[in-house]
């Protein structure tokens, strides 16, 4: 996909970046990734159902900053729960994310971080969900 210079992506995800870092998949950092929380076995199920959606490396970008932000707030490790908003700007070739049926999300290799529009996102479980039942 084309992407116009005026299209504005979002990403919600891990904290401390900045702006002009890159955000890169989880193939690249060794960072954990949505797709490693699968519970054992289920990867196999998921990938022959779903090709391409445990796919470490790519990352993810939407249009939706909605979206973004309850990405941003279910983000977790060992010592916090919620991540950052970034706008960001993809390098390369963007694709539409087969996994989403609205349209907004994207795949990509990585993106350069533009703004950070939240250092950490905090949005209740149940909100975050029903924003994310629609992607």
């Amino acid at each position: 996909m084309a992407t116009s210079q005026a299209t504005t992506f979002f990403h919600g995800g891990a904290p401390g970046r900045r702006a002009l870092d890159w955000l890169e998949p989880p193939s690249a950092t060794g960072a954990r990734s949505m797709a490693s929380y699968a519970p054992p076995g289920a990867r196999a199920v998921i990938d022959a159902a779903r090709p391409g959606v445990l796919d470490e490396s790519i990352g993810y970008i939407t249009t939706d900053r909605q979206t973004a932000r309850a990405f941003a707030a279910v983000w977790c490790d060992e010592r916090r729960l919620g991540g950052s908003l970034y706008e960001v700007r993809p390098e390369g070739d963007v694709d539409i994310d087969p996994d989403c049926p609205d349209g907004t999300s994207f795949r990509c290799r990585r993106a350069l971080v533009v703004k950070v529009h939240a250092l950490r996102v905090v949005m209740t479980i149940e909100r975050a969900l029903e924003v994310l039942e629609r992607v």
